[in-house]
């Protein structure tokens, strides 16, 4: 495995391990650096927005190509994100219940 793929899992396990809540302290930064930073690096760009039950906004961010994906908490009165989790082999959830798909 590729040595920058294994220290952002540590990095963003690190984040998750030592914050009460999601962005209570977990690795945040600046929305328009990590957004660029994600891109150049993983090649992953925004990919849809969801609200949780109105109390945080989430982004998931992927890389069609390779699979690879990470969410980010949106901290809009800092404009920042916070990395929540990521992960590879991203592919739609209906073809592990439905072969056809």
């Amino acid at each position: 495995m590729e040595y920058s793929y294994i220290m952002r899992k540590l990095i963003i396990l690190a984040s998750l391990l030592f914050s009460t809540a999601v962005y209570g302290q977990a690795a945040c930064s600046d929305a328009v650096k990590t957004h660029e930073e994600i891109a150049k690096k993983y090649g992953e760009k925004p990919f849809f927005d969801m609200h949780e039950q109105q109390t945080r906004q989430l982004i998931l961010y992927m890389n069609p190509e390779t699979g690879t994906w990470t969410v980010f908490a949106y901290k809009p009165e800092l404009n920042q994100l916070c990395a929540v989790t990521a992960g590879d082999g991203f592919k739609p959830a209906a073809s592990r219940f439905d072969p056809s798909l």
